[in-house]
C-alpha cells in the first residue's frame, strides 16, 4: 500500500498537480490505513511527499514547466527525459531509504474498549456526509489538474460548502486540525519570503556564481536550494535560483541537464521537511497521540536530507 501511494502521487503530479495538492489528497488516505495497520504514519507520508517529487518534472509536471521556462528565456535546454528520470530516480532512492527505516516496523493495534454510549456501527454504505466528502475530493482533483484551479481557494471553497450542509460534523471537525503546526509553517513561510523580498536569496545566488570553481558553485547552489526550499516554497526557489545558475552553464565548464537534474532534486526531496507544506500535511493528518512523534521524527528526516541530499544529487549528476 505504501508503494501504492508513491505512484499515486506521482501519477497525480506528472498530470500536473500541484505537489501540496497532491499529498492532501494522498497523506491522509496513507496514514489511516498505516495507523489500522500498525504502521508508522510517518512512513505513509513519506511515500506520499516522495512521490509527490518523484511526478513534479515531467514535461506535464507545474515544476518542470518552471524549469524549462525559466531556461528558455537564456538560451538553455535541457532534456526533459532526463530531468524526468533523474529526479525520479533520486526520489524513489528516497522512498527505498523510507521503507528501511521506517516501513518494517510493526507497532501493536489497540482494540478499542466497547462503549455503552458508543454509536452502532456504520452501515457497509456511504451515508450523505461522505459521499458529499467523496465528491468534494473529486471535484478538488478534476479541478486543480483539469481545470487549472487555485488550490488553496477551491479548496477552501469545497470546505465551507461542507461545513455549512454538516454543521456538527464541521464542528468537530475543526478541533482535530493541528493548529500549531498550521501557524508554525505560516510563519516560516513569512519569514521566508520577508528574506526574499529583501534579496538574500538572490544575494546568496550571486555570491555563489562569483565562485571561481563550477563544481563548488554547483555544490554550493545545490545546498542553498535545498536549504531553503524546506522552509518556503519550491516553486519560488526555482524560479530564482535558475537564473543564477545560467552564467556558469553558458560558460560550459558544467552540463547543463547535470546541474539542473541536481538543483531540482536538491529543492524537492526536502519537501518532507515539517515546516515545508508536505511535511506540515503529513504531521497535521497523524491522529493527536502520534502526532509529537511524528514531527519530532519528521524533523530528524528533514535535517538529514537537507545534510546529505544535495550533496549526493551532485555528486550522482554533476560529478559522475
Amino acid at each position: 500500500m505504501p508503494w501504492v501511494l508513491f505512484l499515486l502521487a506521482t501519477l497525480l503530479c506528472a498530470t500536473g498537480a500541484a505537489s501540496p495538492a497532491a499529498v492532501a489528497i494522498v497523506a491522509p488516505i496513507g496514514i489511516t490505513f498505516a495507523v489500522r495497520h500498525g504502521m508508522s504514519p510517518l512512513y505513509a507520508g513519506l511515500m506520499a511527499v516522495n512521490g509527490a517529487a518523484a511526478g513534479s518534472f515531467a514535461p506535464t509536471g507545474i515544476l518542470g514547466g518552471i524549469v524549462h521556462s525559466s531556461l528558455a528565456a537564456n538560451d538553455l535546454h535541457v532534456d526533459g527525459a532526463a530531468l524526468f528520470g533523474g529526479t525520479f530516480a533520486i526520489n524513489l532512492a528516497a522512498a527505498f531509504v523510507t521503507w528501511l527505516v521506517f516501513g518494517r516496523r510493526r507497532r501493536a493495534v489497540a482494540t478499542p474498549a466497547k462503549d455503552a454510549d458508543a454509536p452502532a456501527a456504520t452501515s457497509p454504505f456511504l451515508n450523505a456526509e461522505q459521499g458529499a466528502t467523496l465528491l468534494a475530493m473529486v471535484l478538488l482533483v478534476l479541478g486543480t489538474t483539469v481545470l487549472s484551479l487555485d488550490t488553496g481557494l477551491f479548496a477552501l471553497t469545497l470546505a465551507a460548502a461542507l461545513a455549512t450542509a454538516f454543521r456538527a460534523t464541521a464542528q468537530r471537525a475543526a478541533k482535530e486540525i493541528a493548529w500549531p503546526v498550521v501557524l508554525l509553517v505560516c510563519g516560516i513561510v513569512t519569514y521566508i519570503a520577508l528574506l526574499q523580498s529583501l534579496g538574500v536569496v538572490d544575494s546568496l545566488g550571486e555570491t555563489i556564481a562569483a565562485v571561481g570553481a563550477p563544481l563548488m558553485a554547483a555544490l554550493l547552489i545545490c545546498y542553498v536550494g535545498g536549504v531553503v526550499s524546506a522552509f518556503a516554497s519550491t516553486t519560488g526557489i526555482l524560479g530564482a535560483l535558475m537564473p543564477l545558475a545560467t552564467p556558469f552553464l553558458a560558460s560550459g565548464s558544467i552540463t547543463t541537464t547535470g546541474l539542473v537534474v541536481a538543483l531540482a532534486s536538491a529543492s524537492t526531496i526536502v519537501d518532507a521537511s515539517p515546516f515545508s507544506t508536505n511535511g506540515a500535511l503529513v504531521v497535521a493528518n497523524a491522529p493527536e497521540p502520534l502526532r509529537s512523534d511524528t514531527y519530532r521524527n519528521l524533523l530528524r528526516w528533514g535535517a538529514g536530507v537537507c545534510a546529505i541530499a544535495p550533496g549526493a544529487a551532485w555528486l550522482a549528476f554533476v560529478v559522475i
